[in-house]
């Protein structure tokens, strides 16, 4: 296994052993306590500070890892051998398979959670993207189009904005390919605007395995 410096990382656990819980070592990560260290929405056999060490050594924004191994498989490979976690993706009820997917409530609200802590510019770059978007999807509808150009400046803005939120989805999900993931980041997201409070969608992720399914964002 590759030795990586991982003094410059934002939570830095190297010298942090197994018995101990890296939650409490880190006040910030304290405040999401809630989220990060609750053991009650985890699958059987899964240990939340297993997960959280696998959240800062994956999506930290100054791990190394990503660096050292550009394929997001070998990044898992390589996290997972750090952690002493076994994990396999093909086996539906593997805690740890899940985990790896990003595909479930309980992997994705801690990503989220996570990724937000750290303080990702992105989340606000997508949060106006997607603001600028429904606005413009409104002004279209409404406005009275007179001339072609008009038309064709709204089409040409709200693809441009559609592309600044891709792509900051995109560094958010840091080569994550999850369907689930990239719907809930979008959702999440959107409700900031939408007034809809944290708990009440993480309640719905809870209750349903889904949320909000009835909204398309």
């Amino acid at each position: 296994m590759i030795k990586l410096d991982f003094s410059n990382i934002l939570h830095n656990i190297e010298d942090i052993p197994d018995n101990r819980k890296v939650i409490d070592h880190f006040n910030d990560l304290k405040l999401l306590a809630h989220i990060l260290d609750r053991e009650d929405d985890l699958p059987p056999g899964v240990d939340a500070d297993k997960v959280l060490r696998y959240l800062i050594y994956m999506f930290d924004v100054k791990t190394p890892v990503k660096e050292a191994y550009p394929d997001i498989n070998q990044r898992k490979r390589f996290v997972l051998n750090k952690i002493n976690v076994q994990a396999d993706e093909d086996i539906v009820g593997d805690g740890y398979g899940q985990m790896c997917l990003m595909n479930q409530p309980w992997i994705i609200e801690r990503f989220i959670a996570f990724t937000r802590l750290t303080g990702s510019e992105d989340y606000g770059i997508l949060e106006t993207a997607l603001t600028r978007i429904a606005a413009m999807q409104k002004g279209l509808l409404l406005l009275d189009v007179s001339k072609a150009t008009d038309d064709k400046n709204y089409q040409e803005g709200l693809e441009r904005w559609r592309e600044t939120a891709t792509r900051a989805r995109e560094r958010i999900m840091q080569d994550e390919q999850s369907l689930a993931l990239q719907r809930s980041l979008t959702f999440i997201v959107s409700s900031q605007s939408l007034g809809i409070r944290p708990e009440e969608y993480t309640r719905e992720w809870r209750n349903r395995k889904d949320i909000f399914s009835d909204i398309v964002p």
